[in-house]
């Protein structure tokens, strides 16, 4: 095995472009031989596995490290229970699939906007972008 780091830069988070990249660096290793890849038990086709097992050790090294980096910034993903838009618009999609009180149809878009801007107590339209 040989143990390799790699590094990447992060220019956005979570849907939303940063104000500066946050880089970051991670360690991974990578079979030298058809050997190792036999000695570990982790095989498909020799060389396609070397190939593939290489691939998700860097990728997931890469991931682990971005959301270390993520999370040493002070950057927190967005949920419905830390940002009151991405609640809203769970709540919005929760009631179109609702009837009316009385059973008759379906709320409209602007409706189902409506009642979750009152039930939430947010208006995305007098939100502050961020």
């Amino acid at each position: 095995m040989k143990a390799k780091t790699g590094k990447s830069v992060a220019a956005k988070a979570y849907g939303k472009v940063l104000p500066e990249a946050i880089p970051y660096t991670f360690d991974y290793t990578l079979y030298e031989s058809n050997d190792e890849l036999i000695a570990a038990k982790d095989e498909m086709t020799l060389d396609e596995q070397r190939k593939a097992r290489n691939a998700d050790r860097l990728n997931n090294a890469r991931a682990k490290a971005r959301e270390k980096a993520f999370e040493d910034a002070g950057l927190v993903k967005p949920t419905a229970e830390n940002d009151p838009s991405i609640a809203w618009k769970d709540m919005v999609k929760t009631i179109l699939t609702a009837k009316l009180p009385d059973g008759s149809r379906k709320f409209t878009e602007a409706q189902a906007q409506e009642q979750a801007t009152m039930l939430l107590g947010y208006d995305p339209n007098d939100a502050d972008d961020e």
